[in-house]
């Protein structure tokens, strides 16, 4: 041994130690591996089996949702793997459809049953009963296209027919700027996709992966905005950052649906431009005249406020074009994460002439010409981008009709007509009160938050059982309260005040409505 040392120089035998610790490891690491596909399988989605049956929930069997850190989620064992539905083999009379995106595209805030793609399948089922149709709902609250691109990355395997892609509304979202800027780097992105090739595939990978992550609190957004430099901040710097990406994502998206000859199609994402969130309704001011019009219009500098009047003057004056030029200027440079808004809509709308396979449903020029209307407004939706269940239904008929030619092609003319909205929701909802107070609710806290009084009342009015709501009752009261209606905001203050104890309205405030809390808590006499 000694002579072997001896003419053997010490860096090769570093080496030797080295390949052969290497392959020790690796070969542990895949006996390991080995042994668990036995018993397991990477997972990426999990079935949420909550329903309608439970007062607490608003979830139905239809909607997935994306895994978090338990090692439980991340692996799923071959059983648990046999009862969901997406990962069994297909049959010949199947057809399935992944719909992506955000709140949109979940239907808050009326959730899942309420959505344009819990509709769409009632629809496609109801028109072709013989068929095994199955729409599964892959959104998840506030995400971005990056989160759309994981998702048509962990689902495109199990043979999906279509996949219907709602997205846009967050790309300027703190934590997506920061990781845009990051996968600006090329180390980076190449980092990323080696993750996503282990995790998909590797079940020790993955119990690793969420054992290291076990004490891993996520970034906050005080940690994003330092990172990304608060102080000196400017949006509008990083939309083209932001449109760069989703370029860079819709190029990898449309090779995977390529790959595995999947119909892919984009939506147009719809958006309030009529709605001015920001902390002041503008349509309770007077409309302005016409000096006014002119002096605004003679400034070199024209800021959101000026060009919502503006858009309510030129359309009082039926002169649509200007009044949505000015509609848009507004919204652009309002809300902040509505800013990309509208460079995104353009990109969308070229994607079919970039990808030939690619097929693009332009809901604003068909929900306009449908309804004959000149603007998308309160009347289609909850807020700024949020949808009613009505708007949902028609754009379900507007991707049925493209779909639906294929579907047809396929398997032969439709045995049903497409029923009508309240026919639908016989077939679409289990509990038609629950399903509406809850999303009434929500629609009217969302409305309070954005300070749109008028609105927050109007849906908190449509809560048939505020009187033991008290989030209802309580946000009834605040919007009444800050419109000076004092009559019946005094007659709110008593029922509140009878009808719970002084740490429930606390509670209440301090969950729900911490956005006006010294002002609620001053109201009630809490203790700040």
């Amino acid at each position: 041994m000694k002579k072997i040392k001896e003419t053997i120089p010490n860096k090769f035998l570093h080496l030797i130690f080295i390949l052969l610790s290497f392959i020790l490891v690796f070969g542990l690491f895949f006996i390991i591996e080995v042994s668990l596909k036995f018993f397991y399988y990477p997972a990426t989605y999990v079935d949420n089996l909550t329903t309608l049956d439970s007062e607490q929930s608003q979830e139905n069997n239809d909607f997935f949702y994306l895994e978090s850190d338990n090692i439980e989620e991340h692996i799923l064992s071959k059983s648990k793997k046999n009862n969901i539905q997406l990962y069994r083999k297909k049959n010949a009379k199947e057809i399935r459809i992944v719909t992506c995106g955000a709140s949109s595209v979940i239907g808050w805030t009326f959730q899942p049953q309420g959505s344009f793609p819990h509709f769409l399948q009632v629809i496609l089922k109801h028109q072709w009963p013989d068929l095994d149709i199955n729409v599964y709902n892959m959104a998840w609250y506030a995400q971005t296209y990056q989160f759309v691109y994981e998702t048509v990355y962990d689902t495109i395997n199990h043979s999906p027919d279509f996949i219907i892609i709602y997205s846009g509304h967050n790309e300027l979202y703190p934590n997506n700027l920061f990781q845009v800027v990051q996968r600006k780097n090329h180390n980076s992105r190449t980092i990323e996709a080696v993750h996503k090739l282990f995790k998909k595939h590797l079940v020790t990978y993955n119990i690793i992966y969420c054992l290291l992550r076990s004490n891993d609190k996520g970034m906050d957004y005080d940690k994003i905005m330092k990172l990304i430099g608060e102080n000196n901040f400017q949006w509008n710097e990083h939309i083209d950052d932001c449109i760069e990406n989703y370029k860079y994502l819709t190029d990898k998206i449309v090779n995977l649906s390529k790959k595995n000859n999947t119909s892919l199609i984009y939506l147009t994402p719809l958006r309030n431009i009529k709605d001015f969130p920001p902390h002041v309704d503008m349509t309770r001011l007077p409309l302005l005249r016409k000096n006014e019009v002119d002096n605004i219009l003679q400034n070199n500098h024209l800021d959101t406020n000026a060009a919502f009047s503006l858009g309510r003057y030129f359309e009082s004056m039926e002169d649509i074009k200007k009044a949505r030029e000015y509609y848009q200027y507004s919204s652009d440079n309002s809300v902040w994460v509505g800013r990309i808004h509208s460079s995104l809509l353009s990109y969308i709308r070229e994607i079919p002439d970039l990808y030939s396979n690619v097929k693009m449903i332009d809901l604003y020029s068909s929900l306009r010409k449908e309804l004959n209307v000149d603007f998308l407004d309160d009347s289609f939706f909850i807020d700024w981008c949020h949808l009613k269940p009505e708007s949902n239904y028609l754009i379900a008929r507007e991707i049925v009709k493209n779909i639906g030619k294929q579907i047809e092609s396929q398997y032969g003319p439709p045995e049903n007509s497409v029923p009508d909205y309240n026919s639908l929701l016989e077939k679409a909802v289990d509990n038609k009160r629950l399903f509406f107070d809850f999303g009434y609710q929500e629609a009217g806290f969302i409305n309070a938050q954005y300070h749109r009084w008028e609105k927050a009342i109007y849906y908190f009015n449509k809560v048939s059982y505020k009187e033991d709501n008290i989030k209802a009752s309580i946000g009834l009261f605040l919007a009444n309260s800050k419109l000076n209606n004092e009559s019946e905001a005094e007659e709110l203050f008593n029922y509140i005040k009878g009808r719970w104890s002084m740490a429930e309205i606390t509670s209440c405030i301090d969950t729900y409505y911490i956005f006006e809390g010294d002002y609620m808590k001053e109201k009630f006499d809490i203790e700040k």
